[in-house]
């Protein structure tokens, strides 16, 4: 049974900034060790990419997660490297890409309304619909 990544953010951020503290994108702005300011590269934690793809997409995969930061970062021109090494590792590591429980289901945004919700979340539903 694979590992659950939010059961286990605050020992794994740990683990993230000890990755990336040789790495010239890796950013510490709060000088923080503990949640809620993750390990960042540029301006994007680590954690958020996974927490809100799973917010809003159904059982993604670690290669779908991968092929959006990617997406995502060359259309604003930033490095995605250190995100994708991290989630191979974390991969490797025995983590699951999905942390929903069926209890979470209730709070999944629907399409239908994301007209309203966070551009982020548009651009998440956008690229997921070649996987349906």
């Amino acid at each position: 049974m694979k590992k659950n990544i939010a059961l286990n953010v605050t020992s794994l951020d740990r683990f993230v900034r000890e990755l990336w503290k040789n790495d010239p994108n890796f950013i510490d702005k709060c000088n923080s060790k503990n949640p809620p300011f993750y390990a960042t590269t540029t301006s994007y934690n680590w954690y958020g990419f996974i927490e809100r793809i799973n917010e809003v997409i159904l059982n993604p995969e670690w290669s779908q997660i991968k092929e959006f930061v990617e997406h995502y970062c060359s259309k604003r021109n930033l490095e995605s490297s250190s995100y994708i090494i991290l989630y191979e590792k974390l991969d490797k590591m025995g983590y699951s890409s999905v942390f929903k429980t069926s209890i979470m289901n209730s709070f999944y945004l629907e399409e239908n309304s994301i007209s309203t919700k966070d551009p982020f979340y548009i651009e998440i539903f956008s690229f997921f619909k070649k996987y349906q």
